[in-house]
């Protein structure tokens, strides 16, 4: 029964032809962590000579640039800036909601536990709180700048081109 399975997954891999890998990789110059954008994927971006973030989606990549819906084809050379607070961090944001919820939540259990209310264990366990919280948000990478070593880099793994 397995070997039927795997031959008919093997015959179905080999049939069916994969799309072309299109995405954009930033490339940082510190971390080993790469993150990518796959098309269709929303960006929100700054370009040189602008004071002000764009968000268009991500459709394409063509040998050398970057194509969005909105204003078409980008260079990544006239990039500035790209937005990856929701690519980045995403262990800083599960201890976020962790540090939030349990932070409350143990003050909780422990006023039904002892039976009492006890003001100095809730303001020193809020303060713990509060300060953990403050301090995994502001840690938490936002931005991707384009400069020196870190470089946005347009991949295009298509075959047929």
């Amino acid at each position: 029964m397995k070997l039927k399975l795997f031959g008919t997954i093997l015959l179905c891999s080999i049939c069916f032809t994969l799309p072309a890998q299109k995405y954009l990789k930033l490339v940082h110059s510190f971390y080993h962590k790469q993150i990518t954008f796959k098309p269709g994927e929303r960006i929100r971006f700054q370009l040189k000579e602008e004071s002000f973030f764009r968000t268009d989606q991500f459709i394409d990549v063509q040998d050398t640039s970057i194509v969005f819906s909105g204003i078409g084809s980008v260079y990544p050379g006239q990039v500035n800036v790209i937005d990856i607070s929701n690519k980045s961090g995403l262990l800083l944001k599960m201890l976020q909601k962790f540090v939030l919820i349990g932070g409350p939540t143990f003050v909780l259990l422990d006023m039904i536990n002892s039976g009492k209310i006890d003001p100095g264990f809730i303001l020193i366990a809020g303060s713990i709180t509060v300060s953990l919280f403050t301090l995994l948000k502001v840690t938490q990478r936002k931005r991707f700048r384009h400069r020196g070593k870190n470089k946005i880099v347009p991949i295009n793994l298509s075959a047929n081109e």
